[in-house]
């Protein structure tokens, strides 16, 4: 006894979770003992794909899948990306079905990572890969293992941000000189102003000292060095 020419379908959505079956032998006629989603084996037509078919199938139109679609179709409507009308693809959902969808076309070649680091091991009980890189997964999520070894998308950890510097100290502005220890001429000289225009030290600039003129008024008058 031996296998029966063609293909079992990918999956059977039939409620038989029973052994109707064993090996193709025991169907009649040209028909093979197939698996069934829930565990069973039951005999059906089997898929005869020609070399020509199997090379259509196996081409893929441009762009990606975009990650695993939350939508309720659970079959297999689609077997490759040939079986979809123009640009769409052959995507699976969450439920592992296959539907045509429009696929995401990027620029520019994604990098194998997007931002961000995966938290530890998550605690899921999700063993199995539901998806294959970073860019399986929508919006700015990644693709991170499981503590049982499988693969989901996930919000990446948030990665610490240093602080901007501290703005630079502000620096004092210069000490006034110290006129203090220096004294009024002896003798004042300059012309004849009557009338003062300081009354001390603080009303004058730089290097001038608040002293007596030859009238006897106080004017800010440059000192010697």
């Amino acid at each position: 006894s031996g296998a029966k020419p063609g293909f079992c379908p990918k999956r059977l959505n039939i409620p038989v979770c029973q052994e109707i079956c064993v090996i193709d032998d025991q169907c009649a006629s040209d028909g093979k003992c197939c698996k069934t989603d829930c565990g069973g084996a039951v005999c059906v037509q089997p898929k005869m794909e020609t070399v020509t078919q199997l090379a259509i199938a196996a081409q893929q139109k441009p762009g990606r899948c975009p990650g695993r679609l939350n939508i309720p179709v659970c079959t297999e409507a689609c077997d490759g990306d040939h079986q979809c009308a123009g640009d769409a693809k052959c995507c699976r959902t969450n439920c592992y079905g296959l539907v045509c969808v429009d696929p995401i076309l990027d620029t520019a070649p994604p990098a194998s990572q997007k931002p961000g680091s995966c938290p530890p091991r998550l605690k899921l009980s999700i063993c199995t890969a539901t998806c294959a890189n970073d860019y399986s997964c929508s919006g700015n999520t990644k693709c991170c293992h499981t503590e049982c070894g499988g693969t989901v998308c996930t919000q990446p950890n948030a990665e610490a941000i240093a602080p901007p510097p501290p703005p630079p100290l502000p620096q004092s502005p210069p000490s006034p000189p110290d006129n203090s220890k220096q004294q009024c001429p002896a003798s004042p000289s300059g012309p004849w102003v009557c009338t003062s225009t300081c009354s001390s030290d603080k009303d004058c600039r730089g290097k001038r000292k608040c002293c007596k003129n030859r009238c006897g008024a106080h004017v800010c008058t440059k000192l010697s060095n």
